[in-house]
């Protein structure tokens, strides 16, 4: 069994030197041996960068954007960063695909980033999106995931294709069905259960709660695909010294085999 763990790290905002070592320890208590980060902050001169500290600290290769520059705040200083999609694997990667995303000014550019995995003689293609914030932005997001799904490296053959991240919107059966393509459908991975002491969302801002980050699986028609033995929502607990989340967001975890 292996596992992959979706997470939006919500860029240098908050406690961010905390929150680094409260991410740490959560992945270290989890063990995945794959990650999606999304806000990933990257420092332009390197100084601070959350993919690689997370993928040095722990032993994980990884691939990295360098997405939507902007001066961003860290400790009341002015910084000029980006905020990355990324990936992070236990496992050799053997390619990176950065996909530039259909857009709107209001929003500015988004990328999304591939990588193709080997995992004991199977290749996997995993992808970590970012979609559009924008309040009436779902027909922009529509186009953001369909922009991806035309990539032509998807026809590629792969034992599993995953695609997780912020979506930026709730998504559910009707939504993947109409995603759907002549040779391929959309699954999504997670089963919500009833467990009281278990969150079911990613985000909350007090006002509502709602489950914003997914992991989907693109299934090719006529092909075997990876099983999904487990899903549930990580991350959503305050350190025990540190007194804070590893993010605002809560992260993903499901649990495949091929």
């Amino acid at each position: 069994m292996y596992s992959l763990i979706t997470i939006n790290t919500w860029k240098c905002d908050g406690e961010y030197l905390n929150r680094l070592e409260v991410l740490k320890y959560e992945i270290k208590e989890t063990r995945p041996d794959i990650l999606l980060f999304q806000e990933a902050f990257q420092t332009v001169d390197n100084t601070f960068d959350t993919t690689e500290f997370i993928a040095k600290e722990l032993g994980y290769s990884y691939v990295s954007s360098q997405s939507r520059p902007k001066k961003r705040r860290m400790n009341n200083i002015l910084m000029d960063s980006f905020s990355n999609v990324s990936i992070l694997s236990k496992f050799p990667i053997e390619r990176k695909y950065i996909i530039s995303l259909p857009s709107n000014p209001d929003d500015g550019s988004r990328d999304a980033i591939a990588a193709e995995l080997i995992i004991e003689g199977k290749k996997m293609l995993v992808i970590s999106i970012h979609l559009s914030h924008l309040r009436d932005g779902n027909e922009l997001r529509t186009q953001q995931l369909l922009h991806i799904l035309d990539q032509s490296f998807i026809c590629n053959k792969y034992d599993a294709i995953f695609i997780g991240g912020d979506f930026n919107f709730p998504i559910n059966k009707d939504y993947l069905e109409n995603l759907s393509q002549v040779n391929y459908y959309l699954e999504d991975t997670f089963i919500f259960n009833s467990k009281p002491d278990i969150p079911q969302y990613t985000f909350t801002n007090g006002d509502f709660s709602r489950k914003l980050d997914h992991i989907v699986q693109v299934c090719k028609k006529g092909e075997v695909q990876a099983k999904v033995a487990g899903s549930e929502i990580v991350f959503y607990k305050d350190h025990p010294v540190y007194g804070i989340k590893a993010s605002d967001h809560n992260g993903v975890k499901i649990i495949f085999n091929f």
